[in-house]
């Protein structure tokens, strides 16, 4: 939303929550409010946006099989709803993009059944409520790295190359059409 910020899931004592909410851009006084809830408790998941909604993908829920994709309009507050899957039964510390027409999704840590962290580059569609799809390839192996968005690519910048003798964190920065 080009006036809201969002934020969904997370820890507290008690264990996971499925709290959405939102807070206003203008302002000095910063308060978030509810704008609904998650389909259950979650982590390290990360958003994506359309002109019109929000997109969450991932998860560290491995019994979430295949990890969902959920989303919800910015215009109403509302629970999130099923939008599709990811390829594999968890996707954690990847990094998010969010093309003008697809959410991107590239490395991370992936449950079965490819386990380990990976070089894939994964889209979805913000139209249809399909599995993502396969988009391309990293040069390297890639987890916790942040994803910056153009209108026409990806930038997956810092986290953690995964090739043997690399340091941590990395100064690579990696690019990919959309």
């Amino acid at each position: 939303s080009g006036t809201h910020g969002f934020t969904a899931g997370g820890v507290n004592g008690a264990g996971t929550i499925s709290n959405v909410d939102t807070f206003a851009f203008a302002g000095s006084s910063v308060t978030a409010t509810d704008h609904g809830n998650l389909l259950y408790g979650s982590t390290q998941q990360c958003g994506h946006s359309s002109v019109t909604h929000g997109f969450y993908s991932g998860d560290n829920n491995a019994s979430q099989s295949p990890a969902p994709i959920v989303k919800y309009p910015f215009s109403t507050a509302s629970d999130l709803t099923d939008h599709g899957d990811l390829t594999n039964s968890s996707w954690k510390d990847h990094a998010v993009f969010s093309g003008p027409n697809d959410g991107f999704i590239a490395g991370g840590y992936r449950g079965a059944p490819n386990s380990g962290v990976t070089d894939k580059v994964n889209k979805f569609s913000y139209t249809s409520n399909v599995m993502s799809t396969d988009h391309g390839t990293l040069s390297a192996t890639w987890r916790g790295g942040v994803g910056v968005s153009t209108e026409t690519h990806g930038y997956i910048c810092t986290g953690e190359n995964a090739l043997p003798g690399t340091a941590w964190p990395t100064t690579d920065i990696q690019q990919f059409s959309y």
